[in-house]
This record gives C-alpha cells, sequence and structure tokens, in this order.
C-alpha cells in the first residue's frame, strides 16, 4: 500500500473502514461511484458513429461528428454522475451549458429518448429535427443513411 499516492491511500482506509456502515449506506456509495465518467461516453460515440474521441471533443460541425458529440452529451448528462449542464460543456471543450442543453434536446428528439431538457413550447421543438429512428448502438453504428434529409421547415 505504500506505493500508493496519499489520495489513493486516504482512500482504501475509507472504504477498509465502511465495515460499521450498514448495507444501504455501502450500496449507495457503491452506486454513486460506480457510474461512469465522461470519458466513457465518448468512448462509445467515437466507436458507435467511428469518429476519433479527440475530435468529438473539438469545435467541428460537420453532421457526423456533432451527432457523437451530441450521444455523448446525452449520456452524460443522463447517465453520467450526475453531471451539470455547464461542467458537460467545460469538459467538451468549453461549450457553453445552453449548447449541451441544445445537443441533448436534440439527440432526444432524433431518437425519441427521454428529453432531460423540456422546452416550454411545442414550436421550439420544430427546430430541433424529426424523429430519424431508435438510438445507434455498437451493434447497429450510425450510418448517413440513417440521417433524415430534406427541409426543415
Amino acid at each position: 500500500m505504500n506505493d500508493l499516492s496519499p489520495y489513493a491511500q486516504r482512500c482504501m482506509r475509507k472504504v477498509a473502514g465502511m465495515e460499521e456502515i450498514d448495507c444501504l449506506d455501502r450500496m449507495i456509495y457503491a452506486a454513486r461511484f460506480s457510474r461512469p465518467l465522461l470519458g466513457h461516453f465518448v468512448d462509445v460515440a467515437s466507436r458507435i458513429y467511428d469518429v476519433p474521441a479527440a475530435v468529438i471533443m473539438g469545435r467541428s460541425r460537420q453532421d457526423r461528428i456533432a451527432r457523437s458529440r451530441g450521444h455523448a452529451m446525452y449520456h452524460a448528462y443522463v447517465d453520467g454522475r450526475g453531471l451539470s449542464l455547464p461542467n458537460i460543456g467545460h469538459r467538451m471543450g468549453g461549450r457553453d451549458h445552453t449548447s449541451v442543453q441544445h445537443m441533448i434536446r436534440r439527440h432526444a428528439i432524433r431518437h425519441g429518448l427521454y428529453n432531460p431538457c423540456p422546452s416550454s413550447s411545442p414550436k421550439t421543438l420544430e427546430r430541433f429535427g424529426r424523429y430519424e429512428g431508435p438510438e445507434p448502438t455498437e451493434a447497429n453504428p450510425w450510418t448517413p443513411e440513417m440521417a433524415v434529409t430534406g427541409a426543415r421547415r
């Protein structure tokens, strides 16, 4: 244990001292710290959309890259460790929280998912695109043919 950093040693002592804590508290502790980090969602989006992770974190607005970024942001917000919109934006290349909110809404509407950032008016939702089918997965990765094309207005 001496080859660990002081922080890691404190964490190890903290976990070892959990014997006094009841089962429910241990389950809550495990659930809180077992949720994936933002990097995990970026890696998954990278595989699904066939885009390098470094490019997802960049500033490009190409369709495939923007969709992969939206996928990562959506899942980081919904499935992540309770990351806030500003926190996700900061970690995803210094974006504003409203940019993150827009991408989350857009990804949810495109794939018929739960929208954690609902808009105030139905007319606003029309700007975010149309339903394109189920969300791409690693088993069924995204292809350009999956995108709904045509005029939006």
